[in-house]
């Protein structure tokens, strides 16, 4: 009779140890994945405004260089002497002219390869993968230990008691 009495409670205090288990994972799986969603947008914004403020310092230089240009063509005689020569084909007078060919080569962008974000392989390691369940994983682990070793704890009382 006391035997029965004795599973019984175990099987309680293990009931009760399996839906602690369950509830502490599924509450860490479910915020490590927000958490894990907000760290991939904060990256993915932080690629963008990287690649924006790149954009944004080419074009700069690049309309330094047409603004140059611009002013060179309305004011700098030689300049409008020169466009005017190659664009019209204008000659001075007693010049001798020889055709010539206008390539129009454009010239292709080099793209960087992408450099390591994060130097620290540990933090790399638990935190910025594209899933990052290691170290909710261990949070599980330890909770699980927890539980199991206070469950033990729990039953050793328990089994003393009543012998």
């Amino acid at each position: 009779m006391q035997d029965a009495k004795i599973a019984v409670k175990k099987n309680k205090y293990f009931g009760k140890f399996v839906l602690m288990v369950f509830v502490t994972s599924c509450v860490v799986i479910l915020f490590s994945s927000i958490i894990t969603k907000v760290r991939q947008d904060r990256f993915r914004m932080q690629e963008s405004k990287t690649m924006l403020e790149k954009q944004a310092a080419q074009l700069a230089a690049e309309n330094s260089i047409l603004d140059r240009e611009y002013s060179a063509l309305k004011s700098d005689p030689v300049r409008i002497e020169q466009e005017a020569r190659n664009q019209f084909g204008y000659i001075a007078p007693d010049e001798v002219t020889y055709s010539k060919y206008n390539f129009h080569i454009k010239s292709t962008t080099k793209k960087e390869p992408a450099k390591a974000v994060s130097q620290n392989r540990w933090k790399a390691f638990l935190f910025e993968c594209p899933f990052p369940w290691q170290f909710p994983a261990l949070i599980v682990l330890i909770a699980a230990a927890y539980y199991l070793i206070s469950y033990h704890c729990e039953y050793r009382k328990l089994h003393q008691s009543n012998c």
